[in-house]
């Protein structure tokens, strides 16, 4: 089939919070800046309207609108509500997908307020580009499996994930067996694109015969820059001027996947002295009240991606001790602002560092091996230091560039015609 006119295409998310959706809308805004040969829209779906989220059209009626909300206030006090919230939402997506007459359905994250039940909904015949943020498609529930292997031939038996992602409204192993069918049914209209080497080879173990290209997320390098000098940064964020500073930052900082216990169980390594020599400052909500050391500098949410900016610029180091992760943005965003980063060697962490040139990698799990990590970049002279900024900078102009990302995505999807 060949287009006569400009491609349309929806890239459709079902949240607008997390790192996810934050890649989301940059690949959007790269596209909507690099691509002449696309229509695009993009649609995302939290039950309420934003100011950051491009709505496709006018697709939530009045009465999906309030089904939804009262589902919501019914999840508050009973779990199944979330299924019915689920297949409602699913419903709306896909009435938007229909009116809009598409060529291609570019999918994120489906998993926050829908469910499976949103693909076998879409066109049969519409083209699917599947990009993945973490594991879920390819398990029977969980977005990580850690060290389980079950989701590669069926999710059979007991679930070590069971409750770290939310209520199981059906056993995993028929849930496992439910996404299946349709893989069998639609695999060959589905191309799926993975930021990382390391989903992508989860990809292949789980759907060998899957058509999957790897395309790092990108972001803005004007926004993200290592422009000023790490002493006005924090002159600037009313930090320590001549103190050695470590940043940590997530999302949500109380997710244990994120790893802030075991960073603290890294510092704790740190005699006293030592300690007084640095700072460490930490963004992200604290939903959990995790118990923070007192000398942990919070500064909740930052929204701003140049007043984040400034907080990697301010930091000699910023660390991710993640237990599973994908490509994590932070770790990019660090990298573009010219700050070394020290992280366990999860996922597709070994793909942003590179171990020793741009920061360091350690263990997973292995908090003295992080210590030393982090040790081995405060303790560096000022040229050994500049010239890991500057590798750093290095790396993310040649692998994070929006123009390298969305001359990627068009080659995708045009080869689908």
């Amino acid at each position: 089939m060949k287009l006569e006119n400009k491609c349309k295409v929806l890239i459709l998310s079902d949240t607008t919070a997390g790192g996810a959706s934050v890649s989301c809308k940059r690949l959007f805004d790269a596209l909507k800046k690099h691509s002449s040969d696309m229509n695009l829209s993009m649609c995302a779906y939290d039950g309420e309207s934003s100011q950051d989220v491009y709505i496709a059209s006018q697709w939530q009626d009045f009465f999906s609108f309030i089904r939804y909300r009262i589902v919501c206030a019914l999840n508050k006090r009973e779990y199944y509500a979330q299924s019915l919230c689920s297949k409602l939402a699913s419903r709306t997506i896909s009435k938007v997908v229909r009116k809009s007459q598409l060529d291609v359905i570019n999918i994120h994250n489906i998993h926050s307020v829908t469910d499976f039940s949103l693909l076998e909904a879409l066109p049969k015949q519409m083209p699917i580009v599947w990009t993945l943020h973490d594991m879920w498609a390819l398990t029977g529930y969980c977005c990580y499996s850690n060290s389980c292997q079950k989701y590669m031939n069926g999710c059979r038996g007991e679930c070590p994930e069971a409750g770290n992602w939310g209520a199981i409204f059906r056993p995993v192993e028929k849930e496992w067996q439910h996404r299946q069918m349709f893989f069998n049914s639609n695999l060959s209209r589905i191309t799926f694109v993975t930021p990382s080497k390391w989903l992508h080879s989860c990809v292949k173990m789980r759907l060998p015969e899957a058509k999957i290209l790897t395309v790092p997320y990108s972001l803005d390098l004007s926004v993200f820059n290592n422009y000023l000098s790490r002493q006005k940064a924090r002159e600037a964020l009313g930090l320590s001027p001549s103190k050695k500073t470590i940043l940590f930052g997530a999302d949500a900082v109380s997710d244990k996947r994120k790893g802030i216990d075991l960073l603290i169980n890294a510092v704790e390594m740190f005699d006293d002295e030592l300690r007084s020599e640095f700072q460490i400052v930490g963004f992200g909500t604290n939903k959990g009240n995790i118990g923070l050391p007192a000398d942990f500098i919070r500064r909740g949410v930052i929204r701003d991606e140049q007043l984040l900016n400034l907080y990697y610029r301010a930091a000699d180091v910023y660390v991710l001790p993640t237990r599973a992760d994908n490509l994590p943005n932070t770790l990019i965003e660090a990298t573009a602002a010219g700050t070394p980063s020290v992280a366990f060697d999860v996922g597709g962490c070994s793909e942003v560092i590179e171990n020793g040139s741009t920061g360091y990698l350690a263990n997973a799990e292995d908090t003295g091996v992080l210590a030393d990590c982090i040790m081995r970049v405060l303790a560096q002279d000022d040229l050994s230091a500049e010239k890991m900024s500057i590798a750093c900078r290095h790396r993310a102009e040649a692998l994070y560039s929006p123009e390298l990302q969305a001359s990627r995505y068009n080659n995708i999807i045009r080869d689908l015609f």
